[in-house]
């Protein structure tokens, strides 16, 4: 959706087709964020340092195209602001490949542990492999040899 926003007001003038590329730029890039945040929290487990550590990465990252983003909205490049635009397709794009090859290597570890190749004590690390209270060993053993990543 943001893609399709950044072209929109690149290529148009048009004040109705404008607010209407806002809008959705907006709703295209912030609504990932939240998303991206929490596949993270959900496929780091353990140990919880670690997860800490990747959710304060993501989110920093995230965070430093406010730094030079103001950068590419030159006073001559006024109006369509080509460049502006461009950059962030570019990003939102490479947002899109990042994801996608996250998630077919978290397919491809899914079917390792499916097939035996890797082992769940291999995944979960640390505290994860600790029961959950309230459930049998066995209820736990069982929810230990299904684990997954999200994908």
């Amino acid at each position: 959706m943001a893609i399709v926003g950044f072209v929109v007001a690149a290529a148009s003038l048009n004040t109705g087709a404008r607010y209407f590329a806002m809008i959705i730029m907006v709703a295209g890039g912030h609504g990932s964020n939240s998303v991206c945040l929490a596949w993270t929290q959900k496929t780091l487990l353990r140990p919880r340092i670690k997860r800490a550590a990747a959710v304060a990465f993501v989110n920093a990252i995230g965070n430093t195209s406010q730094v030079w983003t103001s950068y590419l909205y030159p006073d001559h490049n006024a109006s369509r602001h080509t460049m502006a635009m461009s950059v962030n397709s570019a990003f939102a794009l490479l947002a899109i490949i990042a994801a996608m090859f996250m998630r077919i290597a978290l397919q491809r570890a899914n079917k390792q542990l499916e097939r035996g190749e890797k082992s769940v004590a291999e995944a979960m690390k640390g505290h994860a492999t600790q029961g959950i209270m309230g459930l049998t060993e066995e209820e736990n053993r069982a929810r230990r040899e299904n684990f997954r990543y999200i994908t």
